[in-house]
């Protein structure tokens, strides 16, 4: 276990939700970084969708708790409810990450969570870098969308943002739960987007919504034009 930093000292109580399928390949990288933070959550809860590759075995043995659904049942927003709802009582802040959003350093989880010192911050979401295998379009994307510099939006300001103003990323983000429950969790069913809604949500009910770029995930896809 890493020793705790000043950073993560003043964390807040905080479990970890991590929808996987298939997610063999990340594991070990994933659950290294898990075991590195110095901001320790309650509990990593896992809900896995008929993977086929050992990937719920991998969390088990590592201690997480994990929870299988059905392939034909995942939803972005209803599954990330599920997983809320399943994650311990006691925590005041849910951490979110997809299953190839891999911790960047020991110190990731307590610079997310440490905006929430605000007490009018509903959500937080982390900077995304590129893979070390990325390409040219693939790492432009990461730079243009996660940039160096923290804010917080608020309304009216964050209108001048555009759409910027709800730009926000499940894969690497916290919510305080008492928010999350007040607007009603996240819209579900939901193919995508079910993070900008709620942001949206969030700000139009005078919320703020914070970018950590301290906070670092290795995630980026090499999508190609089709």
């Amino acid at each position: 276990m890493a020793p705790p930093s000043s950073v993560a000292e003043a964390v807040p109580a905080f479990a970890v939700v991590i929808p996987t399928r298939n997610a063999g390949a990340f594991a070990a990288p994933m659950l290294a970084a898990l075991q590195a933070q110095t901001a320790r959550p309650l509990e990593v809860v896992v809900i896995d969708s008929d993977s086929s590759d050992g990937t719920p075995q991998h969390f088990l043995n590592a201690g997480c708790r994990v929870y299988p659904i059905p392939v034909g049942e995942f939803d972005h927003g209803g599954t990330r409810n599920l997983g809320t709802s399943l994650a311990d009582a006691r925590a005041e802040l849910l951490v979110f990450l997809t299953q190839d959003a891999v911790p960047a350093g020991p110190d990731a989880f307590a610079r997310l969570l440490a905006p929430f010192a605000d007490p009018m911050l509903a959500m937080a979401y982390g900077r995304q870098l590129p893979r070390p295998q990325a390409g040219p379009i693939e790492r432009h994307a990461r730079l243009f969308n996660y940039g160096s510099t923290s804010a917080t939006r608020h309304l009216p300001q964050a209108r001048a943002l555009g759409i910027k103003a709800v730009f926000v990323s499940n894969s690497f983000a916290a919510y305080r739960r008492s928010i999350w429950r007040e607007l009603g969790g996240f819209a579900s069913p939901m193919i995508m987007g079910e993070d900008q809604v709620f942001a949206t949500r969030a700000l139009l009910a005078g919320w703020s919504v914070a970018y950590a770029a301290e906070a670092e995930v290795v995630h980026s896809h090499g999508y190609t034009l089709l």
